[in-house]
């Protein structure tokens, strides 16, 4: 949800602070609108494809305050290895959505063309229905399905139909 959390480090150690129109422009057009099209387009190919945006923010996995949930961090989710990382213990709802997380990627990777509305419940994705998963919102152990445009409505792509 915060993708570009990960990439302000380095400003940050140069003593540059994005406005908040930068990082939300950054995370539009890297992230939000390049995954959006991909999926489209993967569905209008036949390819099954769903699209997952995570909210995570755990004092085991924070980068500094206010990092959010940036790029990559939804890694910890999938091995469970924060606290082995920071030494800082997991909290219970942490626990749930990393079980939550590991149970769709097994159902995925056992069945990837039906494995995740089979055994989660997930619809592929379609802009023109609650399809787009949220995954950790207030850090609960959760997985929501809201409509894409509530994310991507200023996404302009032509091709994009899905």
């Amino acid at each position: 949800h915060k993708e570009e959390g990960y990439y302000q480090v380095p400003l940050l150690q140069r003593g540059i602070e994005p406005t908040v129109k930068q990082a939300a422009d950054f995370m539009l057009e890297r992230f939000t609108c390049a995954n959006a099209l991909q999926s489209a387009s993967r569905i209008a190919n036949g390819v099954p494809s769903w699209l997952v945006r995570y909210f995570g923010y755990f004092s085991n996995t924070r980068l500094y305050p206010g990092s959010g949930a940036y790029h990559g961090v939804d890694f910890h989710m999938i091995f469970g290895a924060s606290e082995d990382v920071t030494g800082l213990p997991l909290s219970d709802e942490e626990t749930q959505l990393i079980d939550l997380m590991q149970s769709a990627l097994s159902a995925f990777a056992h069945d990837p063309v039906s494995g995740l509305e089979a055994q989660m419940s997930w619809p592929q994705f379609n802009k023109s229905r609650k399809s787009l998963v949220l995954l950790g919102v207030e850090n609960e152990p959760e997985a929501s399905l809201v409509f894409p445009r509530i994310y991507n409505a200023a996404c302009n792509y032509t091709v994009y139909d899905g």
